[in-house]
């Protein structure tokens, strides 16, 4: 019985997304007889896959923002976020730079700091929700001019194009209890990985649901709304990442009773983004291999789904052995 132990890193890749990693034996080919198997014996993978982007389409959200007397609503975008990984607090920037641009906010000034101390207070605001599994969508209960230091206290103001903020865009409403809503397209299901899906909220849809009506009496300045996908049929958690787990396939694995039939190995992402993803079987986890003759090994990553993974970094370091009887 003969053990060949094969490495491969960054100068194997092939392709254009750094998920596939192509060795060519050094004797040009090689015989594998029945009863071969193989198994990992080591990866080092950078966690650089990203969870909005273009190729994935769910790059892209929208807003709306009632008219003056709340009768009906105007629509802003869509918006395209630079491809990249967000977290909710990530988006909720995203989110509020694009109000800020269009003059959708309020602000106050420090007066005792100078104009450029500015704090600013938004329509719309997105966080995690923990102990619900999920993320919320908080919108502001849009005052009217005449309330808007009551509402956000002593200095605070209309965004005026005064002192670095751009004018309210569209008409101010004239007319309390009009909100801002978060609007996202495309349809959401468990397999989909639309912007909904990343946060929890089953699409096409806008949040909160309706635009106006709110009782700004009873002192609720903000309307909440909690992702619903878990109460979908089947039901699907906030993805914050596609790629939740690695599967492992190989051009020369052989598994006659499973579909996919190539798979070499899979392991869970217990790193941060931007670190190295490391694992190391603890456990015999050889694989047989196909009967034949072969000019190379193919080894390719993989989402729990099955999807190809997309990855940004191809600074790999992946550890193969193969036992030949």
């Amino acid at each position: 019985m003969s053990t060949y132990n094969i490495t491969l890193n960054s100068t194997n890749v092939i392709g254009i997304n750094n998920n596939t990693f192509q060795y060519n034996f050094v004797t040009g080919s090689i015989d594998i007889p029945e009863g071969s198997t193989m198994s990992l014996s080591q990866v080092t993978i950078p966690y650089s896959f990203r969870n909005i982007t273009a190729s994935l389409g769910n790059n892209q959200w929208s807003y709306t923002v009632p008219v003056s007397d709340l009768t009906t609503q105007t629509t802003y975008g869509p918006f395209t976020i630079p491809d990249g990984f967000y977290t909710t607090a990530d988006l909720q920037d995203v989110i509020q730079k694009k109000f800020r641009e269009n003059g959708h906010c309020w602000y106050r000034i420090d007066t005792t700091e100078g104009t450029h101390n500015k704090s600013f207070e938004y329509p719309i605001y997105l966080t995690e929700n923990l102990p619900l599994y999920t993320n919320t969508i908080s919108s502001v209960v849009i005052p009217i001019s005449t309330a808007v230091v009551t509402v956000f206290g002593t200095g605070a103001l209309i965004s005026n194009g005064s002192n670095g903020t751009v004018n309210w865009t569209g008409t101010y409403p004239t007319v309390a209890g009009g909100i801002c809503q978060l609007v996202f397209s495309g349809t959401s299901t468990p397999n989909t990985t639309l912007l909904s899906n990343i946060l929890g909220f089953t699409s096409p849809a806008s949040y909160p649901a309706t635009y106006s009506g709110y009782n700004t009496s009873t002192g609720n300045r903000y309307i909440s709304v909690n992702g619903n996908t878990l109460n979908s049929s089947p039901p699907y958690p906030p993805l914050a990442s596609q790629v939740n787990g690695i599967i492992v396939r190989c051009n020369l694995v052989s598994n006659p009773i499973a579909s996919p039939s190539d798979i070499l190995d899979s392991f869970a992402i217990t790193s941060t983004y931007g670190s190295n993803i490391n694992y190391m079987p603890i456990g015999n986890n050889a694989v047989k291999m196909k009967k034949g003759r072969y000019n190379n090994l193919i080894i390719s990553f993989s989402d729990q789904n099955y999807n190809q993974i997309f990855a940004l970094d191809p600074n790999v370091l992946i550890t193969v052995i193969i036992t030949i009887p």
